[in-house]
């Protein structure tokens, strides 16, 4: 059915301006691409001033209005921008000669991504009628941003790409050199900034050491030589201690603890000996006629050796008698003779003193027994000790 319109009131039939009934005409043609319903109306012409029909064709359906099957322009960005981790953005709303009602109903699709492809880090991250969006936690450096539209009853149209925001493209402020990258390569140099120096320079520039009130002459030498009166307080209490480097108090530079230390010496800093073995004679003027070696009676010792060398000593008196009357003596550990025999070739039947040391360097950290032994070498005769005079010491070094 169609509407007509009429003035009912006198004075509303009064000429229009100069192509009014154009514009009407050209106003409506524009509805017709959103097929609004058929229309018409009268209005005063200026030249006939009669009323004159004016109708639209095609006559269509009322509801085409609200539900286009033509997708809209493609959509502008307003405004987007980033900051602190935060993207803002606001589409334009399009321009078109419809409803509110129906350009409110348009659907926007905003995605972000990291690349200008929008292939890396793509998101989707508004979807729906409202033209603002806000979306943050972001840290990756630069969002590119893009959006489509359509209305709820038609196809998409093409992207609208921005590209960064218009702020900070990071997405995040700086807040220190830390979330910079690059290196003073990157900054331009100026006649009193960042200029280079060559390797190894004679600077005697102004503010350079050799020119700084109060500096020594240390402040001016490549090397620091440690014997010149220049350096001081030079011991080890000011150099730092390494894994390959110890400054031990003097007590323990030899010794890795002071247990070692007080077995080692006394107070007065006197070596203490270890196994330190002696024994005196008990049987009175033993006496022997062999010319076999044979052990000095009770002249042995026996003890468990830490593997250092033994120091033996021996001293008695002794009788020899008979034809040329000939005697040795020497040292044995366990069955090794220690060092050389001492051979004594009186001639004469005689009392003798004996005293002789040897130090034996084989005995192992075990038990062992160290004796002196002696043999009669003349004719007719012996070879005594003195009552008890004698006597064996054997003393570890270590």
């Amino acid at each position: 059915m169609l509407r007509t319109v009429r003035s009912r009131a006198p004075q509303s039939r009064r000429a229009l301006p100069a192509g009014a009934d154009y514009r009407l005409r050209t106003a409506l043609r524009s509805l017709l691409a959103f097929k609004p319903s058929a229309v018409e109306m009268y209005a005063n012409t200026s030249n006939a001033g009669l009323r004159r029909r004016v109708r639209t064709v095609p006559a269509v359906p009322f509801v085409s209005l609200d539900t286009p099957t033509d997708a809209p322009p493609a959509p502008k960005w307003a405004s987007f921008t980033g900051g602190d981790g935060q993207y803002n953005g606001l589409i334009s709303r399009p321009q078109l000669l419809l409803p509110l009602r129906v350009l409110d109903a348009i659907i926007y699709q905003v995605d972000i991504a990291s690349d200008t492809a929008f292939t890396a880090n793509l998101e989707t991250i508004s979807e729906g009628q409202s033209r603002a969006f806000n979306k943050g936690g972001y840290s990756t450096v630069n969002r590119y941003g893009r959006v489509r539209a359509k209305f709820p009853s038609s196809a998409w149209t093409g992207w609208t790409v921005f590209g960064v925001p218009t702020a900070v493209a990071s997405g995040t402020v700086p807040t220190g050199l830390g979330d910079l990258t690059g290196d003073l390569d990157d900054v331009a140099d100026s006649a009193s900034r960042f200029a280079a120096i060559a390797a190894n320079a004679d600077e005697t520039l102004v503010n350079t050491a050799a020119n700084i009130s109060g500096q020594g002459a240390l402040a001016t030498k490549a090397n620091v030589d440690l014997a010149t009166a220049e350096v001081l307080n030079k011991s080890a209490d000011n150099i730092a201690e390494a894994a390959s480097r110890k400054w031990l108090p003097t007590l323990n530079r030899i010794f890795a603890t002071q247990a070692q230390k007080d077995a080692a010496m006394d107070v007065d800093g006197n070596l203490l000996l270890k196994n330190i073995q002696n024994a005196s004679g008990v049987t009175s003027a033993p006496s022997t006629a062999s010319s076999t070696f044979s052990t000095l009676a009770e002249m042995t010792k026996t003890f468990t050796s830490k593997g250092s060398k033994v120091l033996l000593i021996f001293d008695g008196y002794f009788i020899v008698s008979g034809t040329n009357p000939e005697y040795e003596l020497r040292f044995v550990r366990d069955s090794t003779v220690i060092g050389k025999v001492v051979n004594l070739l009186t001639g004469v039947v005689s009392r003798d003193f004996v005293s002789f040391q040897r130090v034996d360097t084989g005995a192992s950290a075990a038990s062992h027994t160290w004796k002196v032994e002696w043999r009669y070498l003349g004719t007719g005769g012996t070879v005594s000790a003195v009552l008890t005079n004698r006597e064996i010491q054997v003393v570890e070094l270590g």
